[in-house]
């Protein structure tokens, strides 16, 4: 398969799947807003698609969708877009060293940044007087979160297909063979 078409083949499959993941919170699924957090698919799967296919979720394409779950999701439009959007670059840039790690680091790393998503959301929404999220619905959302992430993984790596290059054997940054 050509390499072009590879990349704009599942950058598209990326636009659709990104979509239902904005879509699935909109449906009525029996969840209240009072009982349960819906965790951020869109997130989780950005990090996981970016860890293993970089080039195929570019930075333009990942703002823009971001910035239509805000809208859709009636979110502060543009915060946590602009979160998801340094989060995924964060990824992209330590995608090799993440992914050498294995699932579990992969997992840490995911969490530990949606943790800081979410501190830095509530903080800004604090400092403009906006109404903060409970702590109670932020623990849930997060947990709720992380137990999706390897369901998501396994969905991107077995079911689509969409995995990382062989890093074996690949220069790094500095030109060493690993």
């Amino acid at each position: 398969m050509n390499p072009l078409f590879r990349i704009w083949f599942f950058c598209g499959i990326f636009i659709a799947v990104a979509l239902i993941s904005i879509a699935i919170p909109l449906l009525p699924l029996g969840f209240s807003p009072d009982r349960w957090a819906m965790p951020d698919l869109f997130f989780a799967l950005t990090v996981a698609w970016v860890l293993r296919m970089p080039n195929s979720a570019p930075l333009i394409l990942v703002a823009a969708l971001a910035l239509l779950a805000d809208a859709v999701l009636m979110r502060p439009v543009g915060l946590w877009a602009l979160l998801i959007v340094v989060a995924s670059e964060l990824a992209r840039m330590n995608e090799r060293l993440i992914r050498e790690a294995g699932i579990l680091v992969e997992t840490a790393f995911f969490v530990a940044i949606l943790i800081v998503m979410v501190l830095i959301q509530n903080a800004l929404l604090f400092l403009t007087f906006s109404g903060v999220y409970p702590l109670k619905s932020l623990l849930q959302f997060v947990m709720l979160s992380m137990i999706c992430y390897p369901f998501i993984t396994g969905f991107l790596h077995y079911i689509l297909r969409v995995r990382g290059r062989n890093i074996r054997n690949l220069p790094d940054r500095l030109g060493k063979v690993g």
